[in-house]
């Protein structure tokens, strides 16, 4: 009889154990998943901010660009306003 009684508490704690454990690999396995799911959501975020600010530098390249070639043309053609400007620009400005 004692026997019995120690059988059936253990079968009845495996039984429970392998009851919890399902459970958290379930759980651990859904977790898994959202987190999947919130990765992908600020990879493409991210991704987003990153094609913005390759626009936005693109754009601020091609205006240098221009300063730079309308620089060029005002020291052939204006060599004297060129040089104050250059001038201002090295002294004057902070």
């Amino acid at each position: 009889m004692k026997n019995e009684t120690i059988l059936r508490g253990l079968l009845v704690f495996v039984l429970l154990g392998f009851f919890i454990m399902t459970f958290e690999y379930f759980e651990k396995d859904r977790v898994y998943q959202e987190l999947k799911v919130s990765t992908s959501k600020q990879m493409d975020s991210l991704r987003n901010i990153t094609d913005s600010l390759y626009d936005e530098n693109f754009i601020k390249s091609v205006e240098i660009g221009r300063n730079d070639l309308t620089w060029e043309y005002v020291k052939e053609k204006f060599p004297n306003i060129y040089n104050n400007a250059m001038n201002f620009k090295s002294h004057e400005t902070e």
